[in-house]
Protein backbone atom coordinates (compact mmCIF):
# COMPACT_ATOMS: atom_id res chain seq x y z
CA UNK A 1 0.00 0.00 0.00
CA UNK A 2 1.34 3.35 -1.06
CA UNK A 3 1.50 6.50 1.34
CA UNK A 4 -1.12 7.92 -0.23
CA UNK A 5 -3.49 4.85 -0.30
CA UNK A 6 -2.45 4.46 3.24
CA UNK A 7 -3.78 7.93 4.27
CA UNK A 8 -7.07 7.37 2.30
CA UNK A 9 -7.73 4.24 4.48
CA UNK A 10 -6.71 5.87 7.23
CA UNK A 11 -9.57 8.95 6.69
CA UNK A 12 -11.94 6.16 5.66
CA UNK A 13 -11.20 4.17 9.19
CA UNK A 14 -11.53 7.48 10.90
CA UNK A 15 -14.97 8.20 9.15
CA UNK A 16 -16.20 4.72 10.81
CA UNK A 17 -15.20 4.65 13.80
CA UNK A 18 -16.38 8.48 14.27
CA UNK A 19 -19.85 7.02 13.22
CA UNK A 20 -19.95 4.17 15.55
CA UNK A 21 -18.37 5.55 19.11
CA UNK A 22 -21.05 6.21 21.13
CA UNK A 23 -20.15 10.18 22.74
CA UNK A 24 -22.12 9.57 25.80
CA UNK A 25 -19.81 6.60 26.75
CA UNK A 26 -16.98 8.21 25.81
CA UNK A 27 -17.29 11.58 27.74
CA UNK A 28 -18.67 9.05 31.02
CA UNK A 29 -15.09 7.33 30.45
CA UNK A 30 -12.81 9.96 30.00
CA UNK A 31 -14.52 12.00 33.39
CA UNK A 32 -14.08 8.69 35.20
CA UNK A 33 -10.15 8.18 34.37
CA UNK A 34 -9.84 12.36 35.00
CA UNK A 35 -11.84 11.05 38.63
CA UNK A 36 -9.29 8.12 39.18
CA UNK A 37 -6.31 10.56 38.29
CA UNK A 38 -7.22 13.12 41.50
CA UNK A 39 -8.55 10.30 43.23
CA UNK A 40 -5.24 8.78 43.34
CA UNK A 41 -3.56 12.16 44.70
CA UNK A 42 -6.08 12.03 47.22
CA UNK A 43 -4.99 8.98 48.63
CA UNK A 44 -1.36 10.14 48.58
CA UNK A 45 -2.26 13.75 50.28
CA UNK A 46 -4.23 11.70 52.95
CA UNK A 47 -1.66 8.82 53.58
CA UNK A 48 1.61 11.35 53.70
CA UNK A 49 -0.47 13.96 56.61
CA UNK A 50 -1.88 16.96 54.58
CA UNK A 51 -3.95 18.79 55.95
CA UNK A 52 -7.44 19.60 55.48
CA UNK A 53 -7.13 22.99 53.17
CA UNK A 54 -4.70 20.66 51.25
CA UNK A 55 -7.31 18.09 51.07
CA UNK A 56 -9.83 20.88 49.83
CA UNK A 57 -7.99 22.35 47.27
CA UNK A 58 -7.51 19.27 45.43
CA UNK A 59 -10.96 18.62 45.28
CA UNK A 60 -11.73 22.07 44.03
CA UNK A 61 -8.87 21.28 41.48
CA UNK A 62 -10.88 18.11 40.19
CA UNK A 63 -14.02 19.90 39.97
CA UNK A 64 -12.29 23.40 37.80
CA UNK A 65 -10.62 20.15 35.66
CA UNK A 66 -14.21 18.88 35.46
CA UNK A 67 -15.47 22.07 34.30
CA UNK A 68 -12.73 22.94 31.90
CA UNK A 69 -10.39 19.75 30.67
CA UNK A 70 -10.09 21.11 26.77
CA UNK A 71 -10.44 16.90 26.15
CA UNK A 72 -13.90 17.10 28.66
CA UNK A 73 -15.22 19.83 26.72
CA UNK A 74 -14.40 18.56 23.22
CA UNK A 75 -16.27 15.21 24.67
CA UNK A 76 -18.96 16.93 26.22
CA UNK A 77 -20.05 19.00 23.21
CA UNK A 78 -19.95 15.34 21.22
CA UNK A 79 -22.35 14.49 23.56
CA UNK A 80 -24.60 16.44 23.29
CA UNK A 81 -24.53 17.01 19.19
CA UNK A 82 -24.03 13.76 18.33
CA UNK A 83 -26.74 10.70 17.71
CA UNK A 84 -26.27 7.87 19.01
CA UNK A 85 -24.81 5.19 16.81
CA UNK A 86 -26.73 1.75 16.14
CA UNK A 87 -25.68 -1.93 16.88
CA UNK A 88 -23.67 -2.29 13.43
CA UNK A 89 -22.10 1.23 13.23
CA UNK A 90 -20.57 0.24 16.77
CA UNK A 91 -19.34 -2.64 15.68
CA UNK A 92 -18.11 -1.24 12.34
CA UNK A 93 -16.37 1.28 14.90
CA UNK A 94 -14.54 -1.76 16.52
CA UNK A 95 -13.46 -2.97 13.85
CA UNK A 96 -12.35 0.27 12.04
CA UNK A 97 -10.51 0.41 15.91
CA UNK A 98 -8.78 -2.41 15.75
CA UNK A 99 -7.44 -2.38 11.87
CA UNK A 100 -6.29 1.73 12.41
CA UNK A 101 -4.25 0.42 15.42
CA UNK A 102 -2.86 -2.19 13.66
CA UNK A 103 -1.98 -0.41 10.29
CA UNK A 104 -0.71 2.54 12.65
CA UNK A 105 1.67 1.01 15.49
CA UNK A 106 4.83 1.94 14.03
CA UNK A 107 3.16 5.44 13.78
CA UNK A 108 2.49 5.40 17.52
CA UNK A 109 6.23 3.78 18.14
CA UNK A 110 8.28 6.53 16.20
CA UNK A 111 6.11 9.28 18.19
CA UNK A 112 7.49 7.79 21.30
CA UNK A 113 10.61 7.08 20.67
CA UNK A 114 11.22 11.02 18.87
CA UNK A 115 9.88 12.24 21.96
CA UNK A 116 10.55 10.12 24.92
CA UNK A 117 13.99 8.40 23.69
CA UNK A 118 14.81 7.97 27.42
CA UNK A 119 12.52 5.73 28.13
CA UNK A 120 13.52 3.16 24.61
CA UNK A 121 15.19 0.52 27.15
CA UNK A 122 12.45 1.29 30.46
CA UNK A 123 10.20 -1.93 31.49
CA UNK A 124 7.42 1.02 31.13
CA UNK A 125 7.88 1.16 27.23
CA UNK A 126 5.41 -1.52 26.52
CA UNK A 127 2.82 0.48 28.66
CA UNK A 128 3.67 3.66 27.10
CA UNK A 129 2.65 2.01 23.81
CA UNK A 130 -0.61 0.66 25.19
CA UNK A 131 -1.53 4.50 26.51
CA UNK A 132 -0.46 5.93 23.10
CA UNK A 133 -2.70 3.53 21.22
CA UNK A 134 -5.82 4.64 23.68
CA UNK A 135 -4.05 8.66 22.63
CA UNK A 136 -4.56 7.74 18.91
CA UNK A 137 -8.10 6.56 19.49
CA UNK A 138 -8.85 8.88 21.56
CA UNK A 139 -7.68 11.49 18.65
CA UNK A 140 -10.15 10.02 16.05
CA UNK A 141 -13.01 11.12 17.52
CA UNK A 142 -11.94 15.04 16.97
CA UNK A 143 -9.93 14.08 13.61
CA UNK A 144 -11.12 16.76 10.32
CA UNK A 145 -9.04 15.57 7.50
CA UNK A 146 -10.02 19.23 6.66
CA UNK A 147 -7.66 20.59 9.02
CA UNK A 148 -4.42 19.05 9.22
CA UNK A 149 -2.60 15.69 8.53
CA UNK A 150 -3.27 12.38 9.86
CA UNK A 151 -0.08 12.05 11.22
CA UNK A 152 0.67 15.33 12.75
CA UNK A 153 -3.07 15.24 14.46
CA UNK A 154 -1.98 11.81 15.74
CA UNK A 155 0.98 12.73 17.14
CA UNK A 156 -0.48 15.31 19.46
CA UNK A 157 -2.78 13.29 21.15
CA UNK A 158 -0.86 10.10 21.65
CA UNK A 159 2.24 12.31 23.36
CA UNK A 160 -0.38 14.20 25.72
CA UNK A 161 -1.19 10.82 26.69
CA UNK A 162 2.09 9.08 27.34
CA UNK A 163 2.94 12.39 29.11
CA UNK A 164 -0.26 11.77 31.20
CA UNK A 165 0.62 8.51 31.91
CA UNK A 166 4.50 9.50 32.71
CA UNK A 167 3.56 12.62 34.84
CA UNK A 168 1.52 10.28 37.14
CA UNK A 169 4.21 7.70 37.04
CA UNK A 170 6.78 9.58 38.37
CA UNK A 171 4.21 12.03 40.66
CA UNK A 172 5.65 15.01 38.11
CA UNK A 173 3.78 18.00 36.86
CA UNK A 174 4.54 18.31 32.82
CA UNK A 175 6.55 21.11 33.14
CA UNK A 176 8.93 19.09 35.93
CA UNK A 177 8.71 16.19 33.65
CA UNK A 178 9.38 17.80 30.28
CA UNK A 179 12.81 19.27 32.05
CA UNK A 180 13.80 16.42 33.29
CA UNK A 181 13.66 14.91 29.85
CA UNK A 182 15.56 17.57 28.95
CA UNK A 183 18.31 16.68 31.24
CA UNK A 184 18.96 13.20 30.42
CA UNK A 185 19.16 13.66 27.06
CA UNK A 186 21.61 16.75 27.79
CA UNK A 187 24.02 14.18 29.92
CA UNK A 188 22.81 11.19 27.15
CA UNK A 189 24.59 13.83 24.30
CA UNK A 190 27.42 15.06 26.27
CA UNK A 191 28.70 11.50 27.34
CA UNK A 192 28.04 10.39 23.58
CA UNK A 193 30.50 13.47 22.73
CA UNK A 194 33.35 11.57 24.92
CA UNK A 195 32.21 13.92 27.91
CA UNK A 196 32.42 11.11 30.39
CA UNK A 197 31.90 13.53 33.71
CA UNK A 198 29.74 16.38 32.35
CA UNK A 199 29.23 19.60 35.42
CA UNK A 200 26.52 21.01 35.83
CA UNK A 201 27.77 23.96 33.51
CA UNK A 202 28.26 21.45 30.51
CA UNK A 203 24.80 20.16 31.23
CA UNK A 204 23.11 23.33 31.68
CA UNK A 205 24.91 24.63 28.29
CA UNK A 206 23.70 21.89 26.25
CA UNK A 207 20.06 22.31 27.43
CA UNK A 208 20.23 26.22 26.62
CA UNK A 209 20.39 27.17 29.77
CA UNK A 210 21.08 30.77 30.67
CA UNK A 211 22.18 31.79 27.08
Amino acid sequence: MTGEENHDRNIELTKIYQAGVDRKIAYQIAVEKVKVKFENKLVKARVSGCSAAKIAAIYRELENALATDPTLVKFRKLAETMPRPTAQQKLNAHDAANELIATNENLIIFIIRKHFNTYIDSVHFDDMISVGREGMLQSLMFYDPNKGAFSTHVAFFVKHSVYGYLCELHGMSPHNLSQARRYNDAVAKLLEEGNTSPTPSNIAGEMGIGK
